[in-house]
């Protein structure tokens, strides 16, 4: 009897602490996880912020700028800092890394918009935009499709290998350049030099004796015509066609529905009309690759006529079949990696020579189109508030802004393009370390979940 009784009263204890463990009168009740909410403890939104946060939600943003100013999301970095410094859930962080790479790669936008290489044209090369992003939307969604059913320590050791394999080539490439660079400064330094010598020893004032570069040579007219237009800051015709895709893709989602958030239409999740519509996602896809492939093509051989001029990269026809090939791949592995496009075709943009600004610029642009459908899906997901996730969009477009202004005069004034190459090697770098970590740390929450295969739907 008396057994009894202690077991009775065991089991009341045990229910009591279950149901204390609960129960809060103020957020301190609760574990540095959750916060008191009604009496009760519940898992932690991002607001109301405490100071570890302040601090950590500073360093997130700084990582946003200077990753957007290398022309990079920096998602699976910014996320990982999320879940461990700040103690995020993954949907929540995720939704939030969504509102920070969309907010940071417009701040960096707004930044090179107006901006010029030396040969006067946009320092955003809108050719290489309309032939990459159809073919890494297409790659992204399969790479999503994989995704689902791996297992997560799978995913991370393939961001892990993917990261240590861009380090190499953009840090040939960076080493490269710097030496370039620095041949460049002594050469002018030596010459400056020598004319100042030449000036003193004939005792005569510098004549400047410059030649009109920029006067029109004799082209044909539609190569004259298109001359003009590559010289635009805002080519109409290209992103109409680049705004036409993200609006009908954006479209898709909508009609489509997904595992968070549902159709517009009542498309039933994972059945015969979502995968229907998934088929013609994909075919729209093909289509816009095809038209700008034939638009582009047609531009680069009226550019044939015309000279190349000196401190601009000039896409050529061999390198489209290269192109729309690593561009696929590039997508298949951001959705499959999570990892940003723009941080994966930055070594193959390298190789076929397109200078470090031009780089962060065209590659930043990407992630503009990409990281807003991703933003727009988590804006439906509601996982987040929405004023959650504008608060965050806000403060990293301005920081991104600010930082890449400042790379922007860093690079002006002392002609070092390569320091570009530099923060991209160390937020790949920093992301080989933060995501093990991070993997680490689920292991230890539950370690068969980061071994488990899942089902596709």
């Amino acid at each position: 009897m008396r057994s009894n009784s202690l077991t009775l009263l065991f089991f009341f204890l045990l229910l009591t602490f279950a149901i204390a463990k609960d129960q809060c009168q103020i957020s301190q009740d609760c574990s540095s996880t959750d916060y008191c909410f009604k009496g009760k403890c519940l898992p932690k939104e991002p607001f109301p912020l405490n100071s570890p946060e302040i601090f950590g939600i500073i360093l997130v943003l700084l990582l946003t700028g200077l990753s957007n100013a290398g022309g990079v999301g920096g998602g699976p970095l910014l996320s990982s800092i999320l879940i461990i410094a700040l103690n995020y859930n993954e949907n929540k962080a995720f939704a939030i890394v969504s509102a920070l790479v969309f907010g940071g790669s417009v701040g960096n936008f707004l930044n090179v918009l107006t901006q010029r290489d030396p040969s006067g044209k946009p320092l955003i090369n809108y050719n290489l935009a309309l032939i990459c992003v159809p073919p890494i939307l297409l790659g992204t969604m399969l790479g999503i499709l994989l995704s689902r059913i791996l297992a997560p320590i799978i995913l991370s050791a393939g961001v892990v290998l993917t990261s240590l394999f861009m380090i190499l080539r953009i840090y040939g490439k960076a080493r490269q350049q710097y030496q370039e660079e620095t041949e460049h400064k002594i050469k002018q330094m030596e010459f400056h030099t020598n004319k100042k010598v030449e000036e003193i020893r004939l005792n005569k004032p510098q004549v400047s004796l410059e030649i009109e570069e920029n006067s029109s040579p004799t082209y044909p007219q539609e190569a004259q015509k298109t001359f003009r237009q590559e010289h635009k800051l805002f080519p109409k015709r290209k992103l109409t066609l680049i705004a036409m895709l993200i609006i009908t893709i954006l479209f898709m989602t909508l009609i489509r529905g997904s595992k968070k958030f549902d159709s517009i239409l009542g498309v039933s999740y994972c059945g015969f009309t979502y995968w229907g519509l998934f088929i013609t996602t994909a075919f729209i896809c093909l289509a816009f690759m095809i038209l700008n492939q034939i638009f582009v093509r047609k531009i680069l051989q009226r550019l044939n006529h015309t000279r190349q001029q000196e401190g601009s990269f000039q896409l050529c026809l061999q390198h489209l079949p290269k192109l729309r090939i690593s561009s696929g791949v590039v997508g298949f592995l951001a959705g499959l990696l999570g990892i940003g496009s723009g941080m994966i075709i930055s070594p193959t943009l390298l190789q076929i020579g397109v200078p470090a600004r031009n780089l962060a610029a065209t590659a930043g642009f990407f992630v503009v189109q990409t990281s807003f459908i991703s933003l727009f899906q988590s804006a439906f997901s509601q996982d987040v508030p929405l004023e959650t996730l504008g608060f965050f969009l806000i403060l990293a477009t301005i920081s991104s802004f600010l930082i890449s202004a400042g790379l922007t005069l860093f690079i002006n004034k002392f002609k070092r393009p390569s320091v570009i190459l530099v923060i991209l090697i160390v937020i790949i770098g920093l992301s080989v370390v933060i995501v093990p970590i991070s993997t680490i740390i689920k292991a230890q929450q539950n370690w068969k979940q980061i071994f488990t295969f899942k089902s596709i739907c």
